[in-house]
């Protein structure tokens, strides 16, 4: 597995990878994992991921909801965030498993606090905030991951974010 490291000089370019992953993740059934401290730009990048596949309507943080669920273009597409979850009995009582199932496109952020529970991802990425820029470090974890990643590198995406580390 390879691990592709951009640094995003700020969140114009960290929404930019969230548009050009919309765009290639578009017609995939996918999970994406979304990790790192609160401010790395999760939320950003997921934002304009959905803004980007057609939604134009207020896009809510899940942080209280833990789900939230968008039909665009008959895509049903799931943006999940774990940080209030304190055990796996939460995710049961949710029915997580079978919104996961039920859906096309599943973001999720904050996967470690429902790591035993939900499936693995296709695509890992980690977002940090160092030295005033943020730095993504993407990861494919499946086949599908796999392509969806050479397409985001073969079409030049990398070099309009700028900076690979």
């Amino acid at each position: 597995m390879c691990t592709y490291k951009i640094k995003l000089i700020n969140e114009l370019q960290t929404s930019l990878l969230g548009k050009k992953l919309s765009n290639i993740c578009f017609k995939n059934k996918i999970i994406i994992y979304l990790n790192g401290e609160i401010g790395a730009g999760k939320t950003t990048l997921i934002r304009a991921f959905i803004k980007q596949m057609g939604y134009n309507k207020l896009i809510k943080s899940p942080t209280y909801t833990i789900i939230e669920k968008y039909n665009i273009k008959n895509i049903i597409l799931l943006h999940i965030d774990l940080y209030r979850i304190n055990n796996i009995h939460e995710l049961e009582i949710l029915g997580l498993k079978e919104y996961i199932e039920k859906s096309s496109i599943c973001l999720i952020e904050w996967p470690k606090n429902g790591i035993k529970y939900i499936k693995k991802p296709d695509i890992n990425i980690d977002l940090s905030y160092i030295d005033n820029c943020r730095k993504a470090k993407i990861k494919y974890k499946s086949l599908i991951g796999k392509k969806i990643i050479n397409k985001l590198i073969n079409n030049n995406n990398f070099t309009k974010i700028k900076n690979i580390y």
